[in-house]
């Protein structure tokens, strides 16, 4: 596993940078609040990140399926479209398979935030993803957690159109 975790992190270095960048530069006034990001096209960003991810993840011998999860988006406030500040990706595995997941994940969460914000500094008007990326994190991973258990009760339930999550990625 610990190859595997080797490979997905030299692809990340090499594939984020770009998405980052050409993403990023179509974002439209983004503004930080409290838990949510103003912006127009922030989604989009979000969406290409989760993508690249999900591809990478998968590579993981114990993961079966990836997710994409916008928690606490796509409302609108006072004529202003929010979305929440991170990437959340429901992971589901077999976890037996690899003990060492959770703390994979969580190097994994640490340099996708890094390469996120080092990246970031290369455009002066990308200094709000920087600030994301190093405060509250541009990636979340849910495993074994509420997100997790939700989707395996719909997916029993043949009602995962019930939850707003897109699969990007199974084997």
């Amino acid at each position: 596993m610990d190859e595997a975790l080797e490979r997905i992190l030299e692809q990340l270095e090499k594939d984020l940078p770009g998405i980052v960048l050409e993403e990023a530069s179509k974002v439209e006034n983004p503004r930080i609040s409290g838990i949510y990001v103003y912006a127009k096209n922030y989604d989009y960003l979000k969406y290409h990140l989760a993508k690249k991810l999900a591809q990478a993840l998968i590579q993981i011998p114990c993961i079966r399926e990836v997710y994409y999860a916008d928690i606490a988006s796509g409302e609108y406030i006072t004529g202003q479209t929010y979305f929440g500040r991170d990437i959340d990706l429901i992971i589901i595995a077999d976890q037996q398979d690899c003990p060492q997941l959770k703390e994979y994940l969580t190097i994994l969460e640490q340099k996708i935030n890094q390469i996120v914000a080092r990246t970031a500094t290369k455009l002066p008007e990308l200094g709000w993803l920087k600030t994301l990326a190093e405060t509250n994190g541009i990636v979340e991973f849910h495993l074994d957690d509420v997100y997790t258990k939700m989707l395996q009760d719909k997916k029993t339930q043949h009602r995962i159109s019930d939850l707003n999550v897109i699969q990007l990625a199974n084997k």
